[in-house]
């Protein structure tokens, strides 16, 4: 059982790390497409 929690938790962390980073491209793209002038 800690096996399955250890994993479960360890994807979950990752799972976060990819959203995470995820968010923050899509932000910099946005700022990129909202601001061509700068």
């Amino acid at each position: 059982m800690a096996l399955v929690s250890g994993l479960v938790q360890s994807s979950h962390l990752l799972l976060n790390n990819f959203l995470r980073a995820f968010g923050n491209l899509s932000h910099h793209s946005s700022l990129l497409f909202f601001s061509p002038n700068s």
